[in-house]
């Protein structure tokens, strides 16, 4: 009888934790959980089930996104430079991953001249839609 009392224990206390992955691309970016600083990207979170937490991420320094896209052999066209933040109430979110996508639009880096003119008609085609969108979003004064 007391080998069963301490697994029934175990499971009855872990049934009311939460495990949260925080991710984001590209990885390597802040994290604060309820003002308290958690480390970069991914990270792990744990927390009860009743539990709620403010969740930010951070975007990535300049040489954040230089590496990111050395590293991937890409070109960012355009981003989010702010911090991102999201309230996890946790008896309603089960546990899994939390992805905070800084990317908006990325291409892959080119090989040949074609692939530069292509790649240069995109971000041109990128500016005019942030253009437009800066417009709609822009309220006289």
């Amino acid at each position: 009888m007391k080998r069963l009392l301490l697994p029934c224990l175990l499971v009855a206390l872990l049934s009311g934790c939460r495990h949260y992955t925080i991710d984001s691309n590209p990885q390597g970016l802040r994290v604060v959980i309820n003002d308290i600083e958690q480390g970069d990207t991914p990270t792990s979170y744990f927390c009860w089930a009743s539990d709620g937490f403010d969740l930010v991420v951070y975007p990535p320094a300049n040489a954040q996104w230089d590496a990111y896209e050395r590293d991937g052999k890409r070109i960012v066209s355009t981003f989010i430079d702010e911090p991102q933040g999201k309230y996890i109430k946790g008896e309603r979110s089960p546990s899994g991953t939390i992805l905070f996508d800084f990317v908006t639009s990325e291409y892959p880096r080119p090989d040949t001249p074609e692939g530069w003119t292509l790649l240069r008609e995109s971000l041109r085609a990128d500016a005019a839609t942030t253009t437009r969108r800066t417009r709609l979003h822009t309220f006289p004064d």
